[in-house]
């Protein structure tokens, strides 16, 4: 919690009266797919890039009174160094700043940047059934995944395209 959580809300309230000052501006918030579930080992970071997303959503509405735009960047995994020993889908840590500058010349306050985060996105709405043996929490019951948004589509598109 004190990185994601308190680190960026500490970071946002010391930029936001410069943000004010200049009549706005954005921040770009990076958050997780684990935002929105958990897996085995990672409880902690999921509860606090949960936190961390919600806290987002309050502080765009509280800042977008001075002309801030203050946006929710959400990915699976990057091709970083540690994330050396995961198998699972990894985009090219390149694309999550290019993503969210598309995004906020869009003015989108939700960017998401992969297909597999758009899929998990979708997928909030289904039902929730424990998984056996896959490592993973997120089974939607749905039996198959339907098409992923676009990796610049907005949490809209993405939600649109999956309705």
């Amino acid at each position: 919690m004190d990185t994601h959580f308190w680190g960026a809300l500490d970071v946002i309230r010391a930029f936001s009266p410069v943000l004010a000052a200049n009549g706005g501006g954005a921040i770009g918030n990076v958050l997780s797919a684990l935002s929105w579930f958990a897996t085995a080992g990672s409880g902690d970071y999921s509860a606090a890039k949960a936190a961390e997303w919600n806290m987002t959503n309050g502080v765009r509405l509280e800042l977008a009174g001075q002309g801030a735009l203050v946006q929710g960047v959400l990915f699976g995994a990057a091709d970083t160094d540690i994330t050396t020993d995961y198998d699972g889908p990894k985009i090219d840590p390149r694309d999550v700043p290019r993503r969210s500058c598309d995004g906020l010349a869009a003015g989108s306050i939700e960017v998401i940047v992969d297909d597999w985060t758009a899929m998990v996105k979708a997928s909030l709405g289904g039902v929730l059934t424990p998984s056996r043996g896959s490592g993973s929490a997120l089974h939607t019951g749905r039996g198959r995944c339907q098409r992923a948004a676009s990796a610049s589509a907005t949490v809209t598109a993405a939600a649109a395209d999956h309705a």
